[in-house]
């Protein structure tokens, strides 16, 4: 769900930058209220969360530009 949240907004390149980045926002604050939770929890550590969110980003990073790079060809 961390990967999928902020790729949504890649998604509607067409919309205003405004909106977009709202989207994003709220996206990211999802995000980091979960990994709150996590560590609130005791489920797991704040070194899991934060490497988590790296490999997360990471990868959302190089699979978003992979695919807007395929949609512009």
């Amino acid at each position: 769900m961390m990967f999928s949240l902020p790729m949504l907004t890649d998604l509607f390149r067409n919309r205003s930058e405004k909106k977009n980045l709202i989207a994003f926002g709220i996206a990211c604050a999802f995000v980091l209220l979960y990994g709150y939770n996590r560590i609130h929890m005791t489920n797991h550590f704040l070194s899991d969360v934060c490497f988590g969110t790296l490999i997360t980003y990471l990868i959302y990073a190089g699979i978003s530009t992979a695919f807007l790079r395929a949609a512009e060809k």
